[in-house]
């Protein structure tokens, strides 16, 4: 049995295309459109970019907040150890807390023990880069509409450990009482 490829338009056999699914009525095997050869070049090709360490090969694309690393040299785009705390001036601790009072959450999830981490969502993206400038951390992530007349929201969120206990100790002293009180629940703070 053969199958005509989309992309190269070479007429191969059925087992040079990756199975796509079963046809529930028919009870037939369905197949890629693409051969093996031709989807995977395709996604190598989506998932590459040029390495950010500047040694002129490819690099992965950074994928579900994961850092990319070059194919060649090796070298992560991001490293979360070689973050460095900034000195943030009082205004500026203020300001995040201002932000994180009226428009974030802090939270976990049983199944990920005591982990937790810090969301702010509003859809002032400018906001949330300066809030990611300031302090060196964090992904910022476009959220799904949840309407289609809603206008779109981005979330900032803290979930490396050293980053977040940083972030909570900067804003501490100007959260209210029921933020604080909050946040112990969350983080005990021995």
């Amino acid at each position: 049995m053969t199958k005509v490829c989309r992309t190269c338009e070479e007429e191969k056999p059925i087992a040079e295309f990756y199975k796509s699914g079963r046809d529930k009525k028919t009870e037939v095997t369905t197949y890629r459109g693409s051969c093996k050869v031709c989807y995977l070049k395709r996604t190598r090709e989506l998932r590459l970019v040029e390495c950010p360490t500047g040694c002129g090969r490819m690099a992965w694309k950074k994928q579900k907040g994961r850092s990319g690393k070059c194919v060649e040299c090796g070298d992560p785009r991001r490293k979360h150890g070689d973050w460095v705390a900034p000195d943030l001036s009082d205004v500026q601790r203020a300001w995040l807390a201002g932000i994180y009072e009226g428009e974030g959450t802090i939270s976990y999830h049983k199944a990920y023990g005591k982990n937790f981490r810090i969301q702010v969502q509003m859809t002032d993206k400018d906001v949330l880069l300066r809030c990611q400038e300031w302090t060196g951390c964090g992904n910022i992530y476009e959220t799904k509409k949840q309407q289609s007349h809603h206008k779109q929201a981005w979330l900032w969120v803290v979930a490396v450990k050293a980053q977040r206990e940083w972030l909570v100790d900067q804003m501490w002293e100007f959260l209210c009482e029921r933020r604080r009180q909050r946040i112990a629940t969350v983080w005990p703070r021995g």
